[in-house]
């Protein structure tokens, strides 16, 4: 097919690298899945193919992606997503992050909830630099048993039997 063999090897070379840019591309642009279910044990989490937990929830009824961050202490949106959901009363506040110290706000929403579960009145910090999804972390987290085995996460009511 060709005369020279460098030639053959950099039309493979070629190749190989548009489907790896074509397919990063869609893989990084692609949507994101997020796969729950409500069992009598609780609500069970796929991981996704990122290797994490994302879970649909509402804010306000306002449908929200969380990604599940046992790591935050707080729920954390996007100064967008609080615009609008019409998070207006907003108090400054200072946040760590794994990134350092951010400057945001604390809102108290009416209602989060998710799969059969609702927290009235949780408190959620608005970062500005906040990208992508919304943060679940352990302001509500904590109110919850949480078990991880073999890719599912499971979050159901603590034994009230302790």
């Amino acid at each position: 097919m060709f005369d020279k063999p460098w030639a053959s090897v950099g039309i493979w070379v070629f190749i190989g690298l548009f489907f790896y840019a074509l397919l990063s591309g869609l893989m990084a642009e692609g949507p994101l899945m997020v796969d729950q279910d409500v069992t009598s044990a609780g609500l069970e989490i796929k991981r996704s193919s990122d290797g994490h937990y994302y879970l649909k929830g509402r804010i306000d009824d306002h449908p929200v992606t969380f990604l599940i961050d046992t790591g935050a202490s707080s729920v954390a949106i996007s100064a967008q997503l609080a615009d609008e959901i019409g998070l207006t009363r907003c108090r400054p506040v200072q946040s760590r992050t794994a990134n350092g110290s951010v400057t945001g706000c604390l809102v108290t929403a009416a209602v989060l909830s998710f799969g059969d579960y609702r927290v009235e009145r949780p408190e959620i910090n608005v970062l500005p630099e906040l990208h992508g999804p919304a943060l679940l972390g352990m302001n509500i987290l904590e109110r919850f048993r949480i078990e991880q085995q073999n890719g599912v996460m499971r979050l159901s009511p603590p034994d009230k039997t302790n």
